[in-house]
Order: structure tokens, then C-alpha cells, then sequence
């Protein structure tokens, strides 16, 4: 059995779940040891640093993982922050040590950080207990420890299976009424709106606002599979691969997925770098074929056409709907039900004319992001 079907099972059976948790914890601890300390170091050495007369945004979350989707989030929120609030000190803190309170860090955050200052959380799928709870365990402690804060919540999926884990979260967001909560599509924006929060708006991912910032001249070819080798998959890799041969007859296959090797220095240090050249792969091929949902927006970023595939749950279904209706996206953002279909729908976009030098318009950035910050404060 495949890595990532063990993963779906323990994950869908709860008692199974529950044993494994408590088995793995102290694996666990030991496992993250060196990660904690590695980042206490960083966090630490920021707050003595830090004036703490000057104004601060908390940024809880930063991404310690390759995963370039929520590695282009954080590039995106810290530009957003450079834009928006460049007068103010940011103190990154990474959910490990929120979650573990390592050396009591916490209150250390707690000391330095005043009730004027403000707080914003990573964007991403983290209001879940399905993905990434360690995630929503963070947005919950900070929010209750501190209640006053203005709090803002970039974009986030909202996915709870154990109604005693929503709960929990409804619960703690009440004790802070100045949240302003992003819900990343239709289906998160209802379940905020119905249950969660009080200030709730409908918000594209924070990497839409990169759409018509590039330009690439690269020769065309062929077809890119960006897809997934998680739990989160939907499509068998030979199912995968019996798609990838049809292709083949027509012109040549490439397949990749967001997350790469690369070790954490080299991705602080070369953060952009890496992004940029991740969005410049994608601006080699013809057509795009993805179950990401950071492919489906580095597709659109490199102006490349791009046909959206299941995955388990609505994230990328849902978010494919911030593309539709719009005239200058009708072109390069396709869903389709089942492999086949997405096949079939490649060669067609693929034989057709398609102008690759022309950017999309920065339809996200505009309507969005340029308004956020008046929208927050």
C-alpha cells in the first residue's frame, strides 16, 4: 500500500488516529527537537532586538517547510507587510514553538507584544483538523492570549470532520472581537459566516496578487503534471501515469509537484529565487494539468493555460470559482471531472493559438490586496 493511502486511513479512522497520536507523541518530540531549537534561537534573538516603544506585527505561522504554494504565501504576506506597514517591527513565529512553548517563549511574545500592535496568521489550510491542525492549535492560543489585538487571518480553507475540534475554534475566537478572518472560497466563507467569527470576508489566496506581475519568452512545449503525492490526492499515480502515455503521443510530459528538496537555509536565504524559478518552470509548457492549488495560480502567473483536477476535499475545486466569469481568465482555467476529460481537454488547449507573451491583467491585486489594508485597520 502507498505512503499516502496509510496516511488516509489513519486519518479517516478516528480511533486508529487516536492511538497512533499517542503512540508517536514522544517519537514526535524527539523528532522536532532540533527544529524547536533551531527556531527558539531565531525568534529569540529577534525579540532582544526588538524596541518594544516601537510598533510590531506578530506574524504567526511562517512555513518551515518546502512546500513552495505556502512558501509563495509568506513571500507574499512579508511584501505585503514591507507595502502596508513599513514602520512597523515584524517578529516571525513559527507554530512549533507557539504549540510547544519551548523555553516558555511564549510569555516572552506575550511581554514584548502591546495591545495596540497588531497580529496577522499565515494563510493557507489551517483552520482544519484534517490537514494541518498544528496550524489551528496556534490560531487558537494566540487569539486567546491576546484578546484586545487587532487580529488579521489571510486567507484561509476551513475543513473540520470532529465537530469537538470546531468547537474548540468557534470557541476561541469569540474571546477576541477584533478579527477580521479571509475565508479562501465559497464554502469557508459559509461556515465563517454561519459559525465562526463575527468579521468575515470572501478573499483569493495572497499569491493571486503576483497574476500580471511576470513576463516570460520561453519557448513552448509539450505538457506539465503538477500533482500531488500526499494523502490529499484523489487520482492513483497509475491512473496518473496511464494519462501521462496518452500524452506522450502527442508531445512531451513532464511532472513535478510545489514541494521540492531543498534544505530550510537554503530556502530562507534564496526565498525568491526559489519561487521565481518555480514559476518560470511553469511558463515552459503549452498546458498545465494540476491538483495543486498553488499549480492552478503559478499556471496563471506564468500565463500558461491550466486544466484543474480533484483532490479530496473543496479547497481547489472551490477556489477554481474565483477564475470563473471573469472574460480575461476564460481562456487559461479549466476544471475537469475525471482524467480523461482533463486529457482531453489538454490537446485541445494545446492545438490551439494561444498568445504566451501577454500577461494576464493583476485583476487580485488591484481589487483585493491594494484595498486590504484600509478594509483591516
Amino acid at each position: 500500500m502507498e505512503i499516502y493511502k496509510i496516511k488516509r486511513f489513519i486519518k479517516n479512522n478516528e480511533m486508529v488516529s487516536k492511538i497512533f497520536k499517542t503512540i508517536y507523541m514522544p517519537v514526535r518530540f524527539i523528532k522536532n527537537l532540533p527544529e524547536n531549537l533551531r527556531e527558539y534561537k531565531i525568534v529569540n534573538k529577534r525579540l532582544l532586538e526588538i524596541n518594544e516603544k516601537s510598533k510590531k506585527v506578530l506574524y504567526v505561522g511562517i512555513p518551515l517547510h518546502a512546500n513552495i504554494g505556502d512558501q509563495a504565501q509568506y513571500f507574499c504576506i512579508q511584501k505585503w507587510l514591507k507595502e502596508n506597514f513599513d514602520e512597523y517591527e515584524v517578529i516571525e513565529y513559527p507554530d512549533c514553538l507557539v504549540n510547544s512553548n519551548f523555553f516558555n517563549i511564549n510569555s516572552k511574545i506575550k511581554k514584548i507584544i502591546k495591545n495596540e500592535d497588531i497580529i496577522v496568521f499565515q494563510s493557507g489550510y489551517r483552520t482544519t483538523d484534517v490537514a494541518n491542525i498544528g496550524g489551528e492549535y496556534a490560531h487558537r492560543k494566540i487569539v486567546e492570549m491576546f484578546p484586545k489585538n487587532k487580529v488579521l487571518v489571510f486567507p484561509q480553507t476551513i475543513n473540520f470532520k470532529n465537530k469537538i475540534e470546531f468547537e474548540k475554534s468557534k470557541n476561541a475566537y469569540a474571546k477576541n472581537k477584533n478579527v477580521l478572518f479571509l475565508a479562501r472560497d465559497k464554502h469557508s466563507f459559509s461556515m465563517a459566516k454561519e459559525t465562526y467569527v463575527n468579521d468575515i470576508k470572501l478573499y483569493p489566496d495572497i499569491v493571486t496578487s503576483l497574476i500580471g506581475k511576470y513576463y516570460f519568452e520561453n519557448e513552448r512545449k509539450g505538457f506539465l503534471c503538477c500533482t500531488r503525492h500526499d494523502e490529499e490526492k484523489f487520482y492513483d499515480n497509475s491512473d496518473i501515469e496511464k494519462m501521462i502515455e496518452e500524452l506522450k503521443k502527442v508531445d512531451c510530459v513532464d511532472r513535478n509537484d510545489t514541494t521540492i528538496d531543498i534544505t530550510h537555509d537554503d530556502l530562507k536565504k534564496n526565498l525568491r529565487d526559489v519561487i521565481e524559478n518555480m514559476i518560470e518552470k511553469f511558463s515552459k509548457y503549452k498546458v498545465v494539468i494540476t491538483d495543486r492549488y498553488h499549480g492552478t495560480i503559478f499556471s496563471l502567473i506564468s500565463n500558461t493555460p491550466t486544466i484543474v483536477i480533484g483532490s479530496t476535499d473543496h479547497k481547489l475545486s472551490s477556489g477554481v470559482d474565483w477564475f470563473r466569469g471573469i472574460e480575461e481568465f476564460d481562456k487559461y482555467i479549466f476544471f475537469a471531472n475525471s482524467l480523461n476529460e482533463a486529457k482531453d481537454l489538454a490537446i485541445k488547449i494545446y492545438n490551439e493559438d494561444y498568445d504566451y507573451t501577454k500577461k494576464l491583467p493583476t485583476y487580485y491585486d488591484d481589487k483585493y490586496y491594494k484595498k486590504l489594508k484600509s478594509i483591516f485597520i
